[in-house]
């Protein structure tokens, strides 16, 4: 699934997170792992871990507590012209003490688009990847103490998801200057109401 400042096809093309290269950071940082897609991530970025490997070597460290992390939502504008796709990432920190390990695997990634108090979109509906298709469906690395991971981006259709019928052709959203908030989870960490996102849909 980075040093330094800085997740899923839904019947329809999204960019499919295949490697965990192109981060910010040192030339050895890793960052958040491939977020969960109908396509599996099988090409690892040079210098990373396994998910096996990474899990024994964070055996050792205690995992994060909730309250020190922090998990933020990102877009790559707040305004998007007609026809222009929001791009989303995930950025999680570590504002605790001390290093501990946390899951930052495809499987515990997810974002959620929301106008109002209506659901317009989930990263996880009809999603394909599993433990068995997606190696980094499990990632644990180890944070130190002020580490900021960060997900490679994802490109939103601008499209309703509905896990219940996987097959019908999704309906655009509106525009016209819709206003629409991202919110981002890592496992049960969900981004707070000062770190989601609003942006804007014409």
């Amino acid at each position: 699934m980075v040093f330094g400042v800085l997740l899923f096809v839904v019947a329809v093309v999204l960019t499919v997170w295949t490697r965990m290269s192109g981060l910010v950071g040192s030339e050895d940082a890793e960052g958040i792992a491939p977020a969960q897609t109908s396509v599996s991530a099988s090409t690892p970025p040079e210098g990373a871990s396994s998910s096996a490997g990474s899990s024994a070597s964070a055996g050792a460290v205690a995992n994060c507590e909730a309250s020190a992390l922090v998990v933020v939502a990102k877009t790559d504008k707040t305004n998007y012209a007609a026809g222009k796709l929001p791009s989303f990432t995930i950025t999680l920190t570590n504002s605790g003490d001390v290093a501990c390990s946390v899951d930052v695997g495809s499987s515990q990634l997810r974002l959620v688009v929301t106008s109002g108090e209506t659901t317009i979109w989930r990263s996880d509906d009809c999603a394909t990847g599993s433990k068995k298709t997606d190696k980094y469906w499990n990632y644990v690395k180890v944070v130190q103490p002020g580490e900021t991971l960060e997900s490679v981006a994802v490109e939103w259709d601008r499209v309703f998801s509905d896990a219940s019928d996987c097959k019908a052709s999704p309906a655009a959203v509106n525009g016209g200057g819709a206003a629409y908030w991202l919110t981002a989870y890592v496992g049960d960490v969900r981004s707070s109401d000062d770190n989601r996102k609003q942006f804007f849909l014409q």
